[in-house]
């Protein structure tokens, strides 16, 4: 008899042994509030708390297009942005990962409603000029194989490595203030900075001075009359504007009342383009 006890006193003892190992191999080292997000307009971002993990963690979604995600104060902040599904995978510092899965089903708002449009050519570095450059503010590329972007002195500069279009999207705390769609290219395209140049003036002979935006640098202009206008190229003394490439300035002198067609021709690639340009005299 008292050796059946001991028996299924060992038994027992085994027993717990046994629940207390399940229960270790089933503890969650790293823990969130909710694993299921679903985004709309009416409620464009998730908080997610963490609430168990080892700390120093990081947090990243497979697709930027949709939502993406930023980490402050122990919580994930995952925004949205168009519709479709993504993962975002945390991970702490003893790599114990945890999955959220991201639902949106239509477009939500970017508060970002204009990107400043940016080229560089393939293989060459170009320095940025912005005015989100303080340390409070977050620079991200939403792919990474089609630029590298590089910070120094307290400035940014993108390398062009792909031929392709991104953005750039600068961030305070997890909210968008600014970015950049950037496009990595062959040659630059040329244009000037206006479409059409209208002016009015007294009389003939005052000087003005448009623009050739962007080109390869190397150019020739000329009208479709040379007796309503006469054209000279000039070196650009503007300031810095990310979206000019290579840019000039043509001095316009008015020489009598018409209209025409003023061509810029980049000699680089022998593309070229156009501007309607208008003189009138004021009336008395």
């Amino acid at each position: 008899m008292k050796l059946l006890k001991k028996v299924f006193l060992m038994l027992f003892i085994g027993s717990l042994f046994m629940a207390c190992s399940d229960d270790d191999e089933n503890v969650e080292n790293l823990k969130v509030s909710t694993t299921k997000c679903e985004l709309s307009k009416q409620n464009g971002y998730a908080k997610v708390d963490i609430e168990k993990g080892a700390g120093e963690y990081t947090a990243v979604s497979s697709n930027k297009d949709v939502a993406e995600v930023e980490i402050k104060d122990n919580a994930l902040y995952i925004i949205g942005y168009g519709p479709g599904s993504a993962i975002v995978t945390l991970t702490d510092k003893d790599k114990n990962k945890k999955e959220i899965n991201v639902t949106i089903n239509e477009t939500i708002v970017d508060p970002v409603t204009t990107y400043q449009i940016v080229d560089v050519l393939k293989g060459q570095t170009r320095k940025l000029h912005s005015d989100y450059e303080a340390n409070k503010y977050i620079w991200t590329v939403q792919d990474e194989n089609i630029i590298t972007l590089s910070e120094a002195a307290g400035a940014h500069s993108i390398k062009g490595n792909v031929i392709g279009q991104t953005r750039i999207v600068i961030k305070e705390d997890f909210w968008r203030k600014s970015g950049y769609l950037v496009n990595v290219v062959e040659a630059f395209d040329i244009f000037w900075d206006r479409d059409v140049f209208n002016i009015t003036m007294d009389r003939p002979g005052d000087p003005q001075i448009v623009n050739i935006a962007s080109g390869n640098g190397n150019y020739e202009v000329s009208c479709s009359d040379p007796t309503v206008v006469s054209l000279v190229l000039k070196d650009y003394k503007g300031g810095p504007n990310d979206s000019y490439n290579n840019p000039k300035s043509v001095v316009f002198t008015p020489l009598k009342e018409g209209s025409v067609t003023v061509t810029a021709k980049d000699l680089n690639t022998n593309k070229t383009a156009t501007m309607k340009f208008t003189f009138t005299l004021k009336s008395e």
